[in-house]
C-alpha cells in the first residue's frame, strides 16, 4: 500500500513534467526542418543543440543506467575490442520499450517516470515524419516502424566500419554527456573506400554531447568508432527508423504507453 500523497506527488510531477516533452519536442522537430544535410562521404547530418539545454540536463540526470543489459553481440564486440586494443571493452544497451515495460511489480521511479512522459510525446508519428521528411523528402510515418535505444561502452569503444541492416532507413545518434565538459570521446566516423574496397575514414564527427548525427541508409554510409579508451563511459541515445513489420526489438508507439503504470498502487 502506497500513501496517497505520494501518488499525488507524482501525478503533479507527470502534469508539471508535460509542458517541459512538449516544448523539447517542438525544439527538436524545428531543429530537424532546419537540418543541413552533407553528401560527403556519404548523406549526414548534425544536428547542433538536439534537445533545450535545461531539458538535456534533466534527460541525463533520468538515464536508467542499472536497467542497461549487455547487448546480445557482446562477445563478438568484446573480441574486436580485444583484436585492436589488447583489451576487451563491454557493450550495454536498452530499449526504451522495454524499459516501459517493466512489471508493475518493479521499481518505479524519477526515471521511469521522465522516459514515459518522453516516449509519448517523441514516439510518434508526427517525430518519425519530420525526420523522414527532412532525409528523404516524404513523410513515410505509414510505413515505418520507431525504436529508441540506450546504449553504453566502457573501457575501451570500436566498432569497424560497417553499414546499417537493409531495414532500417534512418539513424539518428545522440551524444550523451555534461553540456560543455571536456572528455576523450570519439564520435561516429564516416568511411569511404580506396581502390581494394578497404575502408577509409574520411570524416571524423566529434562526441559532443547533445549533439546527434543524422545517418539515411545509403550504400554509400558506412560508418563505425575508431578504436579508443573512452573516458568517462562512452553514451548515447539510439532512434531508428526502420521499415514496418521487419524487426520487433524495441518497437514503441506513443499510443501504447499508459502513464498511469509510473503511479504508485493504492
Amino acid at each position: 500500500m502506497v500513501k496517497s500523497c505520494d501518488r499525488s506527488k507524482m501525478e503533479t510531477t507527470l502534469s508539471e513534467s508535460r509542458d517541459d516533452h512538449e516544448q523539447a519536442f517542438s525544439h527538436v522537430v524545428a531543429g530537424l526542418a532546419g537540418l543541413s544535410l552533407d553528401s560527403d562521404p556519404c548523406l549526414h547530418g548534425v544536428l547542433q543543440e538536439v534537445f533545450p539545454r535545461a531539458y538535456f540536463v534533466k534527460l541525463i540526470e533520468a538515464l536508467p543506467l542499472k536497467w542497461y543489459k549487455a547487448i546480445p553481440s557482446a562477445k563478438a564486440y568484446e573480441d574486436s575490442c580485444q583484436r585492436c586494443l589488447k583489451t576487451s571493452g563491454s557493450r550495454h544497451h536498452l530499449w526504451l520499450a522495454h524499459l516501459l515495460a517493466l512489471s508493475d511489480g518493479e521499481e518505479r521511479d524519477h526515471c521511469y517516470a521522465f522516459w514515459t512522459g518522453f516516449a509519448q510525446r517523441f514516439a510518434t508519428s508526427t517525430f518519425v515524419a519530420a525526420l523522414s521528411e527532412r532525409c528523404f523528402g516524404e513523410d513515410l510515418s505509414s510505413n515505418i516502424d520507431l525504436s529508441i535505444r540506450f546504449v553504453r561502452e566502457t573501457g575501451v569503444a570500436y566498432i569497424p566500419p560497417h553499414l546499417d541492416m537493409p531495414h532500417k532507413l534512418i539513424s539518428m545518434i545522440c551524444y550523451l554527456g555534461q553540456p560543455g565538459e571536456l572528455n576523450k570521446l570519439q564520435g561516429t566516423c564516416l568511411y569511404g573506400t580506396d581502390a581494394d574496397g578497404t575502408p577509409i575514414v574520411r570524416k571524423k564527427l566529434p562526441f559532443i554531447a547533445n549533439t546527434a548525427l543524422v545517418l539515411p541508409r545509403t550504400k554509400e554510409s558506412l560508418h563505425g568508432i575508431e578504436p579508443h579508451t573512452p573516458q568517462p563511459d562512452r553514451m548515447t541515445l539510439h532512434f531508428y527508423l526502420q521499415e514496418a513489420n521487419k524487426d520487433a526489438r524495441g518497437i514503441i508507439r506513443a499510443r501504447d504507453i499508459n502513464l498511469d503504470r509510473c503511479l504508485p498502487k493504492e
